[in-house]
């Protein structure tokens, strides 16, 4: 981590973990860094490194980008863009409400960013206002992918397009329950999917 100067501020923290602002040397700019002890994290490494994996696939404007992954005696680090203006939750406690033309390029860049994500068989699994994070130029970055899941790969697709949707389904039961569907929380069979190419199952459990 020798790239990198001061840490100028805490931008938020988790369960798991602390995001910190911090300046990178080499590039004159600053990144985030979000920063796991090892102590605290003990039987949560498989999903960790399920968010790294799904981060290194993911490469668009509207999703929070992965630079680098280190690691010390002490804790993980994932080295990540920095979102300046805080969460789409801060924004709309602060405003108490967004007007229609900002509600409109919100959900244009989420759904762009959504449809993306089903594009290369990964699913969010944690939607909420909380997780979406607002950069310096008022663009969403989708964040937090650390109850993600990536449903299909490469090899599944004759499955998927044969119409085995067990092939493309999750069964475990996460998020955040106040922003859970209806049907995750009753365990019921979700709908098939409305995305196109390539089919998906919608079922975010």
């Amino acid at each position: 981590m020798e790239e990198f100067g001061s840490v100028i501020c805490t931008l938020g923290k988790g369960k798991f973990s602390t995001v910190y602002c911090v300046s990178r040397k080499s590039e004159c700019d600053v990144v985030a860094i979000k920063k796991y002890n090892r102590s605290q994290i003990q039987g949560y490494a498989k999903q960790i490194m399920r968010e790294k994996e799904i981060l290194n696939l993911i490469s668009h404007p509207y999703i929070i980008k992965l630079f680098d992954t280190s690691k010390d005696e002490s804790s993980l680090y994932f080295v990540l863009g920095a979102a300046l203006s805080g969460s789409l939750h801060q924004h709309i406690i602060h405003a108490e409400s967004l007007s229609p033309s900002v509600c409109r390029i919100y959900c244009v860049q989420l759904i762009s960013s959504l449809c993306y994500l089903a594009s290369i068989g990964v699913i969010h699994r944690d939607m909420k206002a909380n997780n979406v994070l607002i950069n310096d130029r008022g663009f969403v970055l989708l964040s937090d992918f650390g109850s993600g899941a990536i449903v299909y790969k490469p090899h599944n697709f004759p499955a998927i397009l044969s119409g085995d949707l067990q092939a493309n389904r999750c069964f475990t039961v996460c998020g955040t329950a106040g922003y859970m569907a209806p049907e995750v929380r009753l365990l019921s069979q979700p709908p098939k999917s409305v995305c196109s190419q390539p089919p998906v199952s919608s079922s975010f459990s």
